[in-house]
């Protein structure tokens, strides 16, 4: 079976093994000819020089606007120049505006959201595929990946991340997705005509890095750019963007061929290449369709170091954008929240270096004394504005005899009083230019109230949504990327890990039938004909979320303290911060509520069956043991009635017949005592009666 493009690997990160395809990295490809390699580097230079023109209006820019907030270069070398000897102050007012953006960010990232969409696609293997997107979060510490696009997009306007694999480990043939970090917003020179703002349809991009000739030689003595003394050989073109300052300019430069293939649809539904009908099938549908395949080469302006095929339809480095701004030429450059702030910091450090100056320029306080009154302590008084002396001595008379007054302080008037305004006036300008008030840093303001606060907190978050929302976009795109890439490279049956939503890791194994419930199943993460939609959700994260939903059941437990006598496992559960808070959980559960949980576990229908029949069997004998039971009881109540009648009946004979012979008392007496006698064997006789009835189920006369 030949290989598809897609089923070729880059050499630095091969393809996953296949069961069911051959893979061929790109160190066993067929090396081209050399004219092969002159044509690629042709197109490579002509695609170079126009994004570098492109760009070339924007990137002075955006240097200047890192060097103003991250290099507090605020004063150009000729202001500096012109104030020689002048204050030029320096006052960092829009980094923390920047920060305050970017943590907000850093407290409730966006999270890419996973949902199937049809051919075989289903809500479990998409969970699995959600979790093992947090793990490659997890595993590649994306955060920094992510965070340092979002900076440079918040700054300059533009960042950049990218997406890619590699193997598990030195001895394994596995291999896993990695997200990488692109630390210079420099480094990345994408193609100009994309229309996506997410850039997932640019054709071609460029990676590059500038390295000295001494270190390029080292690692690649063979390469014609180490051989080249001063590269006046390769023409200005080349020289001036491949080799600028004597360095060799190193780019991985990926392009995108479009492949057209044509499919047809069989009478069974299913769909097939063109080339693959059969020949007895009479196909009711064709139609062309377009494919993109991904090239990448690692190349210097003069040799190509290294060649590859990208097993995805895009190419894999993501932009982070700030805001776009559209030229009146129809071009486009990139822009943060610094350079509209620049001329507002840059007049609030004017006009506090001016405020410094005007106040260091005022003569030093001065002493009025007559003459003569300071005769003798000359030396004190001349330190008295530079030391704290704990007294000072004059003379109560001048130098004529006559008496002095108390020597009095002059204090010159300095007049800063504009100054002090324009500083309050550039103040006010950098928080309109970066939509950050006194609220959003916790600073205090005019707002009473809490709600007031809050309200001006959330009208300088919505003024700076939109880097969040570009954000968003971005990882949702990165998120495509991943999920394209997980049949080719999670192809192989193995077991992965994956994070669940509440932090906690599993196991689960993939590409093979398991046993979950009493039932088979099989996560397969190597079907490349699944779709699965990427989305991004518009709620807070999980994290952000739980701590909400902690400090929301602390307040209703606090408002309503009766609630931990029927929820107080559900409270503990949510105070994720207590330790072992799930065996507290344990022990708080009401009993009726666990028996109702015990009985709400779903269970396999085998199982069910099982547990059926044994009730079924325990009920019959239960049954059987209660008869038993009664018959036993109806003996025992039988026998001990027959006793008791018995004792009565022999006992109430002894006493008639002891009367009868008139062993005591009067004929009258004995008569009654006779009757009486008689009456209660009477009786007796009935309540036996009864208790036999009782005993055999039947009525019981009144």
């Amino acid at each position: 079976m030949n290989p598809s493009p897609s089923d070729v690997a880059f050499s630095r990160a091969g393809a996953s093994r296949r069961s069911d395809s051959v893979v061929v990295s790109a160190s066993r490809q067929v090396k081209p000819d050399k004219s092969e390699h002159e044509k690629l580097l042709e197109r490579a230079r002509i695609d170079f020089r126009v994004v570098h023109d492109y760009e070339a209006p924007w990137r002075p820019k955006a240097l200047e606007e890192i060097d103003f907030v991250d290099n507090l270069k605020h004063w150009s070398q000729s202001q500096i120049d012109e104030r020689a000897g002048r204050p030029c102050l320096t006052f960092d007012r829009i980094g923390p505006a920047v920060d305050q953006v970017l943590n907000d960010a850093r407290k409730n990232p966006p999270e890419p959201r996973i949902a199937p969409v049809g051919n075989g696609a289903d809500t479990k293997t998409a969970d699995i595929l959600q979790g093992l997107l947090r793990n490659i979060s997890h595993d590649s510490q994306a955060d920094t990946c992510f965070f340092t696009g979002l900076e440079y997009a918040v700054k300059i306007g533009r960042g950049w991340w990218r997406v890619g694999f590699e193997y598990e480990a030195g001895d394994t043939f596995e291999q896993k997705i990695v997200i990488k970090r692109i630390p210079s917003w420099a480094a990345v020179y994408a193609d100009p005509d994309t229309q996506e703002f997410d850039y997932s349809d640019m054709k071609y991009c460029f990676v590059t890095e500038d390295v000295n000739q001494d270190t390029f030689k080292k690692d690649y003595p063979e390469c014609q750019a180490a051989n080249l003394a001063d590269f006046s050989g390769t023409g200005d073109n080349v020289r001036d963007l491949w080799f600028p300052n004597g360095a060799v300019r190193i780019a991985e430069y990926w392009w995108v061929e479009i492949v057209k293939d044509e499919i047809a649809m069989l009478p069974d539904g299913s769909i097939v290449k063109k080339e693959d009908i059969p020949s007895q099938a009479v196909p009711i549908m064709q139609r062309e369709v377009e494919r993109r395949v991904v090239h990448g080469a690692k190349i210097t302006g003069v040799d190509v170091l290294d060649e590859w095929v990208w097993p995805g339809p895009w190419i894999p480095i993501v932009p982070c954008i700030g805001r776009e701004v559209t030229q009146r030429d129809g071009r486009r450059e990139w822009r943060g929240m610094v350079r509209p702030a620049m001329d507002a910091n840059l007049s609030y450090d004017y006009m506090r270096s001016k405020q410094v100056e005007a106040v260091g320029l005022a003569p030093i306080t001065q002493w009025l004394v007559a003459e003569g009154q300071l005769e003798g302590h000359e030396q004190q008084w001349s330190e008295a504005n530079r030391k704290a002396h704990a007294f000072l001595t004059y003379k109560l008379i001048d130098a004529e005899g006559k008496p002095a007054p108390l020597p009095q302080r002059v204090s010159p008037s300095v007049d800063i009083s504009a100054i002090t305004i324009a500083v309050a006036h550039a103040e006010n300008d950098i928080k309109a230019t970066t939509a950050t008030y006194d609220a959003s840093l916790g600073q205090s303001g005019p707002e009473q109230s809490g709600k007031a606060i809050l309200a001006r907190q959330n009208e300088g978050d919505n003024a700076h949504f939109h880097f969040h929302d570009n954000f968003a976009r971005s990882l949702r795109h990165t998120g495509r990327i991943i999920v394209d890439l997980v049949p080719k490279i999670y192809s192989e049956p193995r077991a992965i890990r994956i994070y669940d939503p509440d932090g906690s890791t599993r196991e689960v194994k993939i590409n093979q039938p398991i046993v979950e419930q009493g039932l088979e199943r099989i996560y397969n993460l190597a079907d490349s004909a699944a779709r699965y939609n990427v989305t991004i959700g518009t709620g807070p994260s999980y994290a952000s979320k739980r701590i909400e939903g902690s400090s929301a059941v602390i307040a209703l437990v606090q408002a309503h303290p009766e609630i931990m006598n029927r929820a107080g496992d559900l409270v503990i559960k949510a105070l994720d911060t207590i330790p072992n808070n799930e065996e507290f959980a344990a022990r708080l559960v009401p009993p009726d509520v666990a028996q109702k949980n015990d009985a709400e576990n779903p269970i396999p229908p085998q199982i069910q069956a099982q547990v059926e029949a044994q009730q079924a069997l325990i009920k019959q004998l239960t049954d059987m043991l209660n008869q038993a039971t009664d018959q036993n009881e109806r003996e025992r109540m039988k026998i001990d009635s027959q006793e008791r009648i018995n004792a009565q009946n022999n006992e109430a004979k002894l006493v008639i017949k002891k009367a009868e012979l008139g062993m005591s008392g009067s004929s009258v007496e004995l008569q009654h005592t006779i009757n009486l006698l008689k009456q209660q064997l009477a009786a007796a006789q009935s309540d036996k009666e009864a208790e036999r009835a009782t005993a055999q189920g039947e009525p019981v006369a009144a």
